[in-house]
């Protein structure tokens, strides 16, 4: 590393911001879990002390348990992918928890599970994240890497458990759960559907730069369309049934984006992401006007910031997803998760009392 980059801010390498994001939208996650799962079982199951003993414990204990083995194989894999895993292994496992409850099946046995997969995740995202920091930044800016990286973790278990508290308090520990979900879903989707066109439409379809200009164009006329008729919409069926409704009725229109190809198929494509972003417009309107409504004044502020935190940083994991799924797997890859998400987000909503809010 030259000397104008040592001396350069560390958060200007790409590589480096992208690791400083994903470990705080990572972290960000575990510490509203920490606070959500126990909430969830003393609220909703009734457990004592010893089980809310045993589900806080189940974390540490897998990481005595694993520590020295997740090591060694982390040694031994590409560091990237596993961090993106692990963390769709996460996500994965804090889902079921909303579905089992909203289906009447959920169970302490269940939350240690959770507990467990929540743990054994965190444990080998936290050693591939600290094994990439010296390739990143060179072994003579450490510290200063370091510093960054403990200082954001300290940040966001301050931010998680108060957002899981704010949360909580606003609409209970399922909910929770589903709210992020639902909108970390929408948001992962979009970047992974639009971050790399420019590669695929430019560099790869040949297109000129006009085309990609008037492609994306197009989304923008589709979050005016959607939030101009929001209103009327969201009158005529109620803001949580117009919600899901219109997040099912757009979901064929997913599919259509990773089929991106000269001729018929841009066409296709864009009126598909037309439709896509029709939905971002209602959907934008009507649930933070729903969170507005039913959050007391006082809280307010606070509500908006940890929503704005949540859904940018599903943002930016998106982003992250996106090129490292393009690299691996080449560019469709990244289109076919982002579609596959985008067509699923309407499930949380369908199974969470917000379907039946007017």
């Amino acid at each position: 590393m030259s000397a104008t980059a040592v001396d350069e801010p560390l958060l200007r390498f790409p590589g480096f911001r992208n690791l400083f994001v994903a470990g705080a939208v990572s972290q960000l996650g575990s510490q509203i879990s920490y606070v959500a799962l126990p909430l969830l079982a003393v609220t909703t199951l009734g457990a004592g002390a010893g089980e809310v003993g045993v589900l806080s414990a189940l974390g540490t204990l897998t990481v005595l348990l694993l520590g020295l083995p997740a090591g060694a194989w982390v040694d031994r894999v590409r560091r990237r992918p596993v961090m993106i895993a692990t963390d769709l292994l996460r996500a994965g496992a804090l889902l079921s928890v909303p579905v089992a409850w909203w289906g009447g099946w959920l169970s302490m046995g269940q939350l240690y599970t959770v507990a467990v997969l929540v743990g054994a995740g965190t444990l080998v995202f936290d050693v591939a994240s600290m094994s990439l920091v010296p390739g990143l930044v060179g072994r003579e800016r450490l510290t200063s890497a370091n510093s960054l990286l403990v200082g954001m973790g300290a940040g966001m278990d301050v931010a998680g458990r108060s957002a899981a508290g704010v949360l909580v308090q606003i609409a209970g520990a399922p909910v929770l759960v589903a709210a992020l979900v639902q909108g970390a879903m929408a948001n992962l989707a979009f970047p992974l559907c639009s971050v790399l066109l420019p590669v695929l439409i430019v560099g790869e379809l040949g297109y000129p730069e006009w085309v990609l200009g008037t492609y994306l164009a197009v989304g923008g006329l589709g979050v005016l369309a959607g939030s101009s008729s929001a209103h009327l919409i969201g009158r005529r069926l109620g803001t949580g049934r117009a919600t899901w409704l219109v997040s099912l009725a757009t979901a064929p229109a997913s599919p259509v984006i990773p089929f991106l190809d000269r001729g018929p198929w841009l066409w296709a494509g864009a009126a598909a992401w037309f439709v896509l972003t029709f939905r971002t417009g209602v959907n934008n309107v009507l649930l933070v006007s729903l969170r507005q409504r039913v959050t007391p004044d006082a809280m307010l502020g606070r509500m908006t910031a940890t929503m704005r935190l949540l859904l940018m940083g599903a943002l930016g994991l998106g982003g992250l997803l996106a090129g490292a799924l393009g690299e691996v797997w080449g560019v469709r890859s990244a289109l076919w998760l982002g579609a596959l998400i985008m067509a699923m987000s309407w499930i949380p909503i369908f199974f969470s009392p917000l379907r039946r809010h007017p």
